[in-house]
């Protein structure tokens, strides 16, 4: 079966590609799959500082603040 793939809204045989357009498609696919896990990695990220951030909040309440003349 012919795979197709699909540029700007428009339709073309993968298998009829040239090997430089078909290096090219391969590596903006392999940008994409990066910039994915990197906005995964951001989630985590988030995620953990919002944890953190919360933590502190519960020890800093504990604490007494210094006032500033």
């Amino acid at each position: 079966m012919d795979r197709i793939v699909k540029i700007d809204g428009k339709e073309y045989s993968l298998e009829s590609l040239d090997d430089e357009t078909k290096a090219h498609l391969a590596s903006i696919q392999a940008v994409d799959r990066r910039i994915l896990d990197l906005k995964e990695q951001i989630a985590i990220h988030q995620t953990a500082r919002i944890g953190y951030a919360n933590v502190l909040k519960n020890l800093i309440e504990k604490e007494v603040p210094v006032e500033i003349n």
